[in-house]
Formats: structure tokens, C-alpha cells, sequence
């Protein structure tokens, strides 16, 4: 039996850009177009994984029954259960709210952390490789003020409905793999497992599902790696090699002044490694010079984006003003520096529907945005496709190096820590800074503190052995992810694997709890014997 992913989608999800079509692009970045199937209802009556995109309507009802007579199924469940679903389930409604904690900004001293944490199953096997990076860990924290450094957690809140807890509820049979427990001793599932006419029911408690929490983990080894040798499982994708321990980019936001990025790209420069450049371009007219330095960090191998003209909020907000801050920076990018742009980077990194659209019309590859307090749906854990009908792709990286982000209590190692994590935990993720202007420092207050920061940075980063890349091979590392395309074979005692990848780049998958490279351009057979895995 062919094993996929097969996709429930009970209404249309694709004609507008809804929850469903967030928690679907991201199984996408995961586990590629190959190995899923999308489907109105259940055509086989045969075990496999199940997704449902949607747990409310009475068509998933029906074919969720009939799924679970089968047995031999993994099924997952994400978001809001219709009452026959949660009775099926046997899930109880709390008698009081669950108290979210509301966020609170940082102050210039202190970072603001949730006394609210999520713990974690210790006894589940597919849970060790999360489990080694993350025991338990905040609701929230944030290190400058409520959009960014937030160590890359995400935010789970009653602040906006997509980020919201599902039910306000509690288990009485299944067990929780991931649950809430705020300071007032309330606890609530995030995700959870049930086990019913042998079958394996995941559900995650959240309308939003795990796309933007380091949780997502949690699925992809569910699927790849949970109960190996009794359910069903498919592999998923990394955008790295084996022998590569994560990857991570840098890029300066030139906002008013390019040339006082030089400092920071001979830091990089002297260490082997590129840097990106993203450029409001109206200081090209303002400032009456061109600096060469966008020519030098291209040619040294780094990327050039465009920031806009003039760096407004959602990019202008019409459609026509988002096309004309695009163009009009592209043009001026080309004219002064003979460099064609093809990736952005969003003004606040603040992503509209529609500016994504104008990006993708204009035939841009790929664009930087989303922030943890607003622009929810462009916050991802994995770049990639964010939509089935947009070719554009999208990154998020919340993690910006300023001055004013260092105190006494916050030193870079907080930073170095979540690239840690975020690497070991297997994505790819990316920081910023500002070169120092005359209107603004950002905290740096001299150069020289700056530059001692950056330099305690590259060190780390290499001694860590995390691959430093520019934001264009990020992005073709993306593009080339999509570009793979896994059978797998399901028999009684072993798996067999067809991987074909059709791009330059050398990538792998994980499987039973196992890293496998897929070489450019070529096609490889695996056989994986299911009692030697877990």
C-alpha cells in the first residue's frame, strides 16, 4: 500500500485564505505535494493517515466514523470538534475560562516571560528528538517589546481567534502530549491522544493548529516516526543535508543609511561568510550617493532585497501603492547598483493578502515577514509555499539584534540559545540588525559594541557548525524541498522508499527516527525493516 497524507477538505478551502488553508500549506512545506491527497470524503475504505482540515462540519463527522471503524489509521484532528466528535472523544467542557495570561511588553531591563508553561509527555517514544531540545517552556516571551524575539515560540493567545485555544476543556479518557498549565493551577490540552478501535487520534486544541509554535516538531515525528511499527508513517523534509547541523542567514535592514552596513559586512566578509542587504531605496535620492557596498556584498555572494521605496505600514495597503513601492525600489535597486532583485523583505516585516499577491504577480521568489503580535498568518515554522495558489515563497524571521534588545539581563547568549534550539530542532531561521544611522542607533550607541556583538555571533555559529548561507540560497533550499518526490511502500514487516530528487541541491528526509540524504538529481531506493526501528 502507497502510504500519503490524505487531506479532508469538506468545503473549498483554496478559493479564500482560511485557517484551513494555513494548517494545509504547511503539511505542504513538511512532507511535499507528493505524498498527500486531497479529498472530499473517504473513496477507500483502507487504513492510511488522515488529515482533517476541518473537525466541525457534519460531512466530518461522517467520514471520521467511518475511519475509525476501519481501524489501522493514524488520524489527526486539528482545531474546533463538533459535539459528536468530542462525545466520541469523551471530552469535557471546563466550568471556568482558561486564563491565557495576556502577554505584557518588555521592559529596558528585563525580558516579559508567562508564568503559564506547556509541558510535555516524557513517555512517548517519537517525542525524544523535541524532548532533547525543549522539556517544558513558556506560554510566551518576549524580549523587545510584544513583536519580536520571542525565542521563536509563537504565540498562543486569546488575543485574535486564529491563535486561540479551540475548547476550553478537559480529558477524561486519551492521554495529553502537550498541555498548558497556567499560575492558577488550570491545566488544558494542547495536544492530545486517543487510542479507539485501533486507531491513533491526534488532536491539536488549537484553531491555528501548530503552524507557528516549535510544536510542529511534534508533528512531523508523529507522522514519521509515532508507533513505527503498528500505524502507518511517511517521511518529512528538511531543507539541509546530514552532514549540515541546521541553517541560518543574516541580513541588515538598510533603512536611512547603506554605507554603515560596511563594518558589519567585513565582519562576515573576514569569516567566509555572506550576508543580505535589504534596501529602502528613497535614501538613494535623499542621501544624493551611491555607496558600492550593495555591489560588494553581491559579489562576495550575499542577496540584495528590496525594502520598499519608503518603507510604509502593509507595504502602501492598496494594491496599486504596494505595486508601485515594488517596482519603483526595484528600479532605482538596478539603475544605482546593476543588481536585479527577486526577493523582499516586508516593511515591520507587516505581510497583507494582498501585497503577496502583487509579490507574486510581479514574479518575486520569495519574501521575509511575520511577527508573533499581528500578521499571524505569516508567522511559519517552516519557509516555503504558504498557499496552493501562490508561487511566492515566505520565511519568517522574528529575531532582531539591537542594542537595546542587550542588558545586563538580556545578553546574546538568549539569542544563541534559540538558534540553538531552533537548529536542533531542525529548522532553518535567520536574524537581522540595523546599520547605525545619524538619526538613530538602535541601542548600539558606538559602533564598536555592535561589532563586538556580530563578532560573538559568527563565533558561535561556527564552533556550533550551523551552516551560514545568504537569503537567495535560503530560498532556493526551499524551492528545492518541493522539488522531491517520496513513494512509500507499506508492507507487513518493512518499508520501502522511492525518493526522487529532481534539484541541484543535496537535501534529506527523516524516517523511522532516521536522517537519509537524497543526492541532486537522482533517484534512490530504501528498504526499512520495521523491527529494527522503534
Amino acid at each position: 500500500m502507497d502510504n500519503k497524507l490524505n487531506f479532508y477538505n469538506h468545503k473549498s478551502i483554496y478559493e479564500n485564505y482560511s485557517i484551513q488553508s494555513l494548517i494545509s500549506s504547511s503539511f505542504q512545506r513538511s512532507f511535499g505535494k507528493s505524498q498527500i491527497n486531497n479529498l472530499k470524503n473517504i473513496k477507500k475504505k483502507q487504513s492510511g493517515i488522515h488529515i482533517f482540515l476541518e473537525s466541525i462540519s457534519k460531512n466530518a463527522n461522517i467520514d471520521f466514523q467511518e475511519l475509525i471503524k476501519l481501524g489501522g489509521n493514524k488520524i489527526i484532528l486539528n482545531g474546533k470538534l463538533n459535539d459528536e466528535i468530542k462525545k466520541i472523544l469523551n471530552i469535557r467542557s471546563l466550568m471556568n475560562d482558561f486564563d491565557y495570561e495576556k502577554p505584557i511588553s518588555a521592559n529596558s531591563l528585563t525580558p516579559s516571560i508567562s508564568s503559564a508553561k506547556i509541558n510535555f509527555n516524557q513517555n512517548l517514544n517519537y517525542l525524544i528528538p523535541f524532548l532533547k531540545e525543549i522539556k517544558e517552556r513558556p506560554l510566551w516571551r518576549y524580549d523587545f517589546d510584544l513583536e519580536w524575539n520571542n525565542n521563536f515560540y509563537g504565540n498562543i493567545s486569546n488575543e485574535n481567534k486564529i491563535l486561540n485555544l479551540s475548547h476550553n476543556c478537559f480529558l477524561i479518557e486519551g492521554r495529553n502530549v502537550a498541555y498548558i498549565k497556567n499560575s492558577k493551577c488550570q491545566n488544558i490540552p494542547l495536544i492530545s491522544e486517543f487510542e479507539i478501535n485501533g486507531n491513533i487520534i491526534f488532536w491539536i486544541n488549537r484553531n491555528l493548529s501548530l503552524v507557528d509554535l516549535p510544536e510542529w516538531k511534534i508533528i512531523e515525528e508523529f507522522i514519521s516516526n509515532g508507533y513505527f511499527r503498528k500505524y502507518p508513517c511517511i517521511p518529512y523534509l528538511n531543507e539541509f543535508s546530514s552532514s549540515e547541523n541546521g541553517l541560518i542567514t543574516m541580513r541588515l535592514d538598510c533603512d536611512e543609511d547603506i554605507e554603515s552596513a560596511r563594518n558589519i559586512f567585513e565582519i562576515y566578509k573576514n569569516n567566509d561568510l555572506p550576508i543580505s542587504l535589504a534596501i529602502t531605496t528613497n535614501q538613494i535620492k535623499a542621501n544624493h550617493f551611491l555607496s558600492s557596498l550593495p555591489k560588494e556584498v553581491n559579489d562576495y555572494g550575499g542577496t540584495i532585497l528590496n525594502h520598499s521605496h519608503s518603507h510604509p505600514i502593509n507595504w502602501g495597503g492598496s494594491k496599486e501603492k504596494i505595486k508601485e513601492e515594488l517596482i519603483t525600489s526595484n528600479n532605482l535597486i538596478e539603475k544605482s547598483f546593476g543588481i536585479k532583485t527577486e526577493y523582499a523583505v516586508s516593511p515591520f516585516h507587516h505581510l497583507t493578502w494582498a501585497a503577496l499577491e502583487v509579490l507574486n504577480e510581479l514574479n518575486f521568489k520569495g519574501v521575509i515577514a511575520g511577527i508573533s503580535s499581528s500578521h499571524h498568518e505569516f508567522l511559519i515554522m517552516k519557509g516555503g509555499s504558504i498557499h496552493e495558489n501562490l508561487d511566492i515563497l515566505v520565511h519568517s524571521q522574528q529575531c532582531m539584534i539591537h542594542g537595546d534588545c542587550l542588558t545586563k539581563s538580556r545578553k546574546v547568549n538568549t539569542y544563541l540559545s534559540a538558534f540553538s534550539l531552533y537548529s536542533n530542532l531542525g529548522f532553518s531561521t535567520g536574524y537581522l540588525d540595523h546599520p547605525i544611522s545619524e538619526r538613530y542607533d538602535y541601542g548600539w550607541k558606538n559602533f564598536e559594541r555592535q561589532d563586538k556583538t556580530h563578532q560573538q555571533i559568527v563565533e558561535y555559529l561556527i564552533n556550533k557548525n550551523i551552516k551560514f548561507i545568504c537569503q537567495e540560497e535560503l530560498f532556493e533550499r526551499f524551492a528545492a524541498k518541493e522539488k522531491i518526490k517520496i513513494k512509500t511502500i507499506n508492507n507487513n514487516d518493512f518499508y520501502s522508499l522511492e525518493i526522487k530528487n529532481e534539484s541541484k541541491v543535496c537535501l534529506s528526509i527523516t524516517f523511522g527516527g532516521e536522517r537519509f540524504d537524497c543526492d541532486p538529481l537522482e533517484t534512490s531506493f530504501k528498504k526499512i525493516n520495521k523491527n529494527l526501528h522503534c
